[in-house]
Parts: structure tokens; sequence; C-alpha cells
């Protein structure tokens, strides 16, 4: 049962926004854009993800959640969170073309795209780490 639906990131229409106003040559112009180009690509791949989740029967109650924002000592969110009678499974969902190489020493997703570029990102696993509580 979907609980709480998929819905797209309220804020890249408020980033369009702004880009719409900023100069192309102010400093802030470039990462604006960038960061509208990753949470378009991150609401797509949790959408993709959603919509099968969508799909699944499953024999047993279950609980489907989409950008569950939780409290602990810190706030953070959950991409989607699927809650059975038999545990919880949270999926981080990374929407990510190429090879990708997981490391440990330092934690960090290296992807290597198609054209030879290589890409930097914290490591998935230590942010599903720090939702340990």
């Amino acid at each position: 049962m979907i609980v709480k639906a998929y819905e797209k990131s309220i804020h890249i229409e408020a980033m369009k926004t702004l880009l719409k106003r900023l100069p192309v040559r102010h400093a802030t112009y470039a990462k604006v854009s960038k960061e509208i180009w990753t949470t378009t690509a991150r609401d797509l791949g949790e959408d993709i993800v959603f919509r099968e989740l969508e799909k699944v029967r499953l024999p047993y109650n279950h609980a489907v959640f989409h950008k569950l924002l939780l409290y602990a000592e810190n706030a953070f969110e959950l991409d989607i969170l699927l809650l059975t009678p038999f545990g919880a499974v949270i999926l981080e969902v990374k929407n990510i073309t190429g090879e990708l190489e997981f490391f440990e020493n330092p934690a960090q997703l290296v992807q290597t795209k198609d054209n030879g570029d290589i890409n930097k990102y914290s490591c998935p696993a230590t942010q599903l780490n720090e939702y340990k509580y």
C-alpha cells in the first residue's frame, strides 16, 4: 500500500525561477544550473523506482513512503521506505549512468561515463550508515 506517494522536488521550480533572475555571468548561475540538473535526474530515478514499487503485489501487508523526513539527533530524508511485517527496507536511489565503482578508503562512489569523464560522489553506503540509530 502506498502511504506517501511520489512527489517531484518542490525546489526545482524555485531554482528555475531564481535562474531566470540571475545574469548568466553571476557567480552562482552555474551552481544553480547544475543543482537543477542533479535534482531533476534524482527525481527521475526516484520516480522510476517508485513506479515499479507500485506494480509490486506483495503477499503481505506493507507500506511505501516517498521522501520521508525523519528526526533523530538530526533531521534526515529517506528516498523510499518500504515497511513490511518482517522489517524495513530503505532505498537510497541514485540515477547515475556509466561504470560505477565503490571505494572504502576514502568512502566514495566513482562514476566513469562512456565518454571517459570521471565524477566522484560521496558513498551511498556511508549515507545509509548515517541512518542507523
